[in-house]
């Protein structure tokens, strides 16, 4: 064990010592990028396409392209949305869809923190109207639909505000 890992080290030591004036001559007078591959102990290790490395040997994923564009991980099921009402009316919920709770009355002045799902919509109604639909794969993930209306990134949340 002590000799493999001496080897190893030595190979190491070896292989950047060599590298280095090319990597730095490279990246100066060249500007390109240098990609070094190293295969040690026939110890393989690749990653791409929808998939991450999990260490020796391992790969994790499919190939088939199937990963989406937010890579590894887990989907958006949640966004969240501080509705504002900057008007002086009270605003009713008159109709909404996904599973999230949406308050049923905006109050005038007010602002209200939602946890949207990331595919739902709704629609208000007071002395001005206002409709809205929340979906996680655009961006922003906010969309006014109709009404007098602005979608902005706050500090934590996407904000929309009814004026």
């Amino acid at each position: 064990m002590r000799r493999t890992v001496r080897t190893a080290t030595a190979l190491a030591t070896a292989a950047a010592a060599v590298m280095l004036p090319l990597t730095t001559a490279n990246a100066v007078d060249r500007h390109r990028d240098l990609v070094m591959n190293m295969n040690w102990n026939n110890v393989n290790q690749q990653a791409g396409g929808d998939i991450f490395n999990a260490g020796r040997d391992n790969n994790v994923g499919s190939f088939n392209g199937t990963g989406g564009d937010t890579g590894v991980g887990a989907p958006v099921t949640t966004v969240p949305l501080t509705i504002r009402n900057q008007t002086g009316a009270v605003l009713a919920l008159v109709s909404s869809t996904g599973s999230s709770t949406y308050p049923q009355f905006l109050g005038p002045h007010s602002s209200t923190l939602v946890e949207a799902a990331s595919v739902s919509s709704a629609s208000y109604l007071g002395n001005v109207s206002v409709a809205f639909h929340v979906d996680a794969r655009l961006l922003p993930p906010v969309v006014c639909d109709s009404g007098d209306c602005q979608v902005q990134l706050g500090t934590d949340t996407w904000v929309l505000t009814v004026s």
